[in-house]
């Protein structure tokens, strides 16, 4: 009756040379992904967030809230001192220690490359690790999975739907290291149930780094509170309808250092979201909630819309499903349920975003970054199906692996070139440090460390600043461009 071959025994005959050939191939993908992310030009909000200018130290002189809940005087990002902590810190110390080894310019510029493909591996890595726990496989199974996720990384042409890793330096470190955060904590919380580790040394360790990041991750960017929040919701309901509520308090009172540090974890999301109504950036002038509900449609269209990049994905998940479903494979029901309550997640996820990701910047509030725990969902329950197809099937497994590879190779091809460069801020900083004026005219229309083209040397203060702060220049320097 089947037409599909199922082996009941994973299958996956690779030699010692293909691994090595595929640990190559990985290898050669994260080297284009470091590549691009070099080339990639600084942002605006740099200046300010690592001078840490007179409104971001507010947040550093109030990191808990405190103040402004006391107070009752709200300041911007109250409930984000750690991402400004991580930003600032690393760029006032990084660029000057890779200085050692390459220019002063190219040290600001590898700095951000080195964050991004830290944090491009760690997510890659943490999602493949979560699939290798579920289906087992030796170590070198993670060398296909990362091979299978890597491509979908989109720096460019795909970013806009599935990006999680931001163009801009800033973003990244309050969205894609967050999001890294997350699922190493996730991880944490899954070896305390499932599989603790076998010493009470170990164990200890693994609760001491829980009970950290369950401190940090909450005050640590604008998703990660909701997400737990609304993750825990959905988990508790899926828990009590299949085992009961008193089974739940019976495993909390077996467990408790763990459920005590899961309900820390959901009151401190709690605490942050209700310290983020303090938050001043742009608090006047928002629309109506009917009109940001309205907007939201609008940006959930854009982004199935703008690309194919979603479709495609949701596509693989289908057709992998179906082929589970032909071979009976034991765990597709169990798949079906863990996107069945998903989707519910995400479903309360997009129906509250209007109440608090409403920004000037962001007027649809629905874009690729306030949208990164749907692309986590889709990417793992992609690489999940993806794998368990790959294990199981016999028959017409090159025909799969020919979708497969082909899917891959489109999503490579689309982010092989990008359509952005830093060659000319590279050139404006080496021109300030060359001339001997105190303040410097410069050609072209380049966004220098900011937003707009600085056309009066008045505005480039803090960035002149900050080129001497990283020796890039020997002396504080102004700087425009001319108009032409």
């Amino acid at each position: 009756m089947q037409t599909i071959g199922y082996s009941k025994r994973p299958f996956l005959p690779l030699n010692m040379l293909w691994w090595f050939l595929l640990s190559l191939l990985l290898f050669a993908d994260l080297y284009h992904s470091a590549d691009q992310y070099y080339t990639t030009p600084l942002d605006g909000d740099m200046p300010p967030g690592i001078l840490i200018t007179w409104d971001v130290q507010k947040i550093f002189d109030d990191p808990l809230g405190f103040k402004a809940i006391s107070s009752g005087y709200g300041h911007a990002n109250p409930n984000r001192y750690f991402c400004h902590w991580a930003f600032a810190r690393y760029f006032q110390r990084v660029p000057l220690l890779l200085q050692h080894f390459v220019d002063p310019v190219q040290s600001v510029y590898l700095a951000c490359a080195l964050i991004k493909i830290f944090i491009h591996v760690g997510l890659i890595f943490f999602l493949a690790l979560f699939v290798k726990s579920r289906t087992g496989g030796a170590w070198q199974a993670l060398i296909l999975l990362a091979l299978l996720l890597t491509p979908l990384m989109q720096i460019d042409q795909y970013r806009q739907a599935i990006g999680i890793i931001d163009q801009s330096i800033t973003y990244t470190f309050f969205y894609a290291l967050p999001t890294l955060g997350m699922l190493i904590l996730i991880w944490c919380f899954h070896r305390l149930l499932q599989d603790p580790p076998g010493t009470a040394t170990k164990r200890n360790i693994l609760l001491l780094i829980t009970l950290g990041l369950s401190f940090v991750l909450p005050l640590s960017g604008p998703l990660v509170a909701p997400c737990f929040l609304l993750g825990g919701f959905v988990l508790s309901i899926r828990f009590i309808r299949r085992h009961g509520p008193l089974e739940l308090l019976r495993r909390a009172r077996m467990n408790r250092p763990v459920y005590a540090l899961l309900l820390f974890l959901l009151v401190a999301s709690a605490y942050s979201l209700w310290l983020g109504t303090y938050n001043l950036i742009e608090s006047e002038n928002i629309p109506s909630i009917t009109e940001r509900y309205a907007r939201s449609l609008i940006g959930l269209q854009e982004i199935f819309s703008k690309t194919p990049a979603i479709l495609i994905l949701l596509g693989v998940v289908l057709l992998n499903m179906i082929i589970l479903h032909v071979i009976d494979f034991a765990v597709t029901q169990a798949l079906r349920n863990e996107m069945a309550w998903f989707l519910l997640f995400i479903i309360l996820y997009v129906a509250l975003l209007p109440w608090g990701g409403y920004r000037p910047w962001r007027e649809n509030m629905i874009r690729f970054d306030t949208m990164i725990p749907f692309t986590i969902g889709l990417f793992y329950f992609y690489l999940a199906t993806t794998w368990y197809v790959i294990k199981n099937i016999t028959m017409w497994k090159w025909a799969h692996g020919l979708v497969i590879g082909g899917i891959l190779v489109h999503f490579t091809s689309t982010d092989f070139n990008v359509s952005y460069s830093n060659a000319d801020e590279m050139r404006a900083m080496q021109s300030i440090a060359n001339s001997p004026e105190s303040t410097v005219a410069l050609s072209g229309s380049t966004h220098l460390m900011s937003w707009e083209v600085i056309t009066d040397p008045g505005y480039s203060t803090l960035q002149g600043e900050l080129l001497w702060r990283w020796r890039i220049v020997d002396q504080p320097k102004l700087f425009y461009f001319l108009q032409e």
